[in-house]
This record gives C-alpha cells, sequence and structure tokens, in this order.
C-alpha cells in the first residue's frame, strides 16, 4: 500500500536513509511521544513508609512496567525506521495498530478506554497518568497530594486504601465509614 509513495531522506530524525512519506511522519511521532513521557518512574524510602503508598506502588508498578513496554515498543519502531532492525511480526503489528488503524496496540491497552479512541488521543492521556504518577513517586507526603482518579488504573483501590488510611489513623472499623463527595469549581 505504502511502497508506490515517494521516498525522501529524514536527516532531522538523525536516520540517513530513504523512507516512505508515512515512515518518516510517524518517526517523528514516535520520537515526540518518547520525549513527552518520562524515563522510568522511582520509588522513594520516604514513600515506602506511607500507608497510602500500598496502594500508589501497585498503580506506580504497573504503570513503570508499560511505560517501559510502549518505550521498548516505539524505539522498536524507530530502528525499524532507522534500519538499525529488520521488521518483525511485533512491530508490524504495531505499525498496523498505529499507522493503517491509528488505533491501541493491544499489548498497550491494560486500562479501560473507549472503544472508538485514537492512539494519539491514548498517549496524550497516557501521558498525563505518567506525569501523575511521577509526581506521586516523588512525593514526600502522599496524603498532602491532589489525585486525578480518573488518571489511576484503579481508582476503586485508592478510595478502599483512603477509607483504610482513615479508619486506621481514628481506630474506626471501616465498615463504619461513609463516603462524602465534595466538588469544587475551579
Amino acid at each position: 500500500m505504502w511502497d508506490d509513495e515517494l521516498a525522501y531522506e529524514a536527516d532531522d530524525l538523525e536516520c540517513n536513509i530513504q523512507a516512505p512519506t508515512w515512515m518518516v511522519q510517524f518517526s517523528g511521532q514516535c520520537k515526540s511521544w518518547l520525549d513527552a513521557l518520562p524515563q522510568h518512574l522511582r520509588r522513594t524510602e520516604e514513600n515506602v513508609r506511607d500507608p497510602l503508598f500500598r496502594f500508589f506502588e501497585r498503580e506506580i508498578n504497573l504503570g513503570a512496567g508499560l511505560l517501559s513496554d510502549i518505550r521498548r515498543d516505539l524505539n522498536e519502531l524507530l530502528s525499524t525506521y532507522c534500519g538499525d532492525q529488520k521488521q518483525n511480526n511485533h512491530s508490524r503489528q504495531l505499525i498496523d495498530a498505529l499507522v493503517k488503524r491509528k488505533r491501541v496496540p493491544a499489548n498497550w491497552l491494560q486500562f479501560s478506554v473507549p472503544n472508538n479512541l485514537t492512539a494519539l488521543e491514548w498517549m496524550r492521556d497516557f501521558v498525563q497518568r505518567m506525569e501523575q504518577l511521577k509526581r506521586l513517586s516523588l512525593s514526600k507526603n502522599l496524603r498532602n497530594e491532589e489525585v486525578w482518579l480518573g488518571g489511576m488504573f484503579f481508582p476503586e483501590a485508592y478510595i478502599t486504601a483512603t477509607r483504610q488510611l482513615i479508619a486506621q489513623t481514628k481506630f474506626l472499623v471501616c465498615s463504619n465509614l461513609s463516603i462524602i463527595k465534595v466538588i469544587y469549581d475551579k
């Protein structure tokens, strides 16, 4: 399908090869996604001691694993583009999903998203999730952090963790607690 497209050199991407237009454009997209994503997420000794960290550690570990997979996949696509690596079935599946269908690859879908979400929209959301997890992973006091509940992989577990924390600090039974929701306008 793309073999008949005009090829041109892509000096701006540090690869001195001739490539189809779609490949040059998509490699630029891969590079911008890699630039937007953090290299990795870290845990610190301080946040391991915090009772809420049991929840956050699960979130951060899931996010770190997914981040690692996505960065590896994007780097693989860039290596394929630059001619450092030959296409394989995995890279073909990634290209099919991301370029042809403009959808999120199946191995990246580890949390619920609408079916009609494009790869670009998904990546914007994922970058925001990673920014939140990075901020939380560096926090000295998780109890004072604002949390984007929709940006959590398991938001219901956060609610459970906060209930357990309050029950523990107030010496109450968890089942006797009630949740009061307050919505603020910014």
